[in-house]
């Protein structure tokens, strides 16, 4: 029996007051190991990540996504996801270590921006670290316009978990930028 959703509430009226006032229940991943070696929860045949996601968003509206936090996620895999659950599943996506301040590894960064940053000798970097430059092209990631933030930021995996707010900051940065005002 597939537990009932609660009622979707679309980015216009997404407002701290409505999204205080749902809970969520899921896990932290639907491919963690310990739920998929229990044996209880996915269907034998449920093998591969995009069917156990498939069978998981039948009976959570919600999961965090981790991956976000080690590497920047590819458009085509957030397209993915989307297209693998249904329109009212939320997926609660972790922002990239190095925009928290935690300590990153080159190697987690986009390949030509690793290879632009001066070698400092050490096997991590922080945020702070990363030539302004390089962080503004990592911000800008994949592409700096509009259609193509609203792409990578918007549908059901940003409904209900705070992106909604992210969007609206990002494009009013993008605007400034285009327009010369910082």
């Amino acid at each position: 029996m597939t537990p009932e959703r609660p009622p979707v509430v679309g980015d216009e009226d997404c407002d701290r007051a409505s999204a205080a006032k749902r809970i969520l229940v899921g896990t932290a991943s639907w491919t963690d190991k310990s739920l998929i070696a229990s044996g209880r929860f996915y269907p034998p045949k449920c093998n591969m990540p995009e069917d156990r996601l498939r069978y998981y968003s039948s009976h959570f509206p919600i999961v965090e996504v981790d991956s976000s936090y080690y590497a920047i996620p590819a458009s085509r895999v957030a397209q993915a996801g989307a297209e693998r659950t249904p329109d009212d599943f939320t997926f609660n996506i972790k922002a990239f270590r190095l925009f928290t301040g935690h300590q990153t590894a080159p190697a987690a960064l986009p390949k030509e921006i690793a290879d632009a940053i001066p070698p400092a000798g050490k096997k991590n970097l922080y945020y702070k670290e990363v030539p302004s430059e390089l962080r503004d092209e990592l911000w800008r990631r994949p592409d700096s316009d509009e259609a193509r933030v609203r792409e990578e930021l918007s549908g059901n995996l940003c409904r209900r978990t705070g992106y909604v707010g992210i969007v609206r900051a990002v494009l009013r940065v993008l605007n400034a930028r285009r327009t010369g005002a910082q």
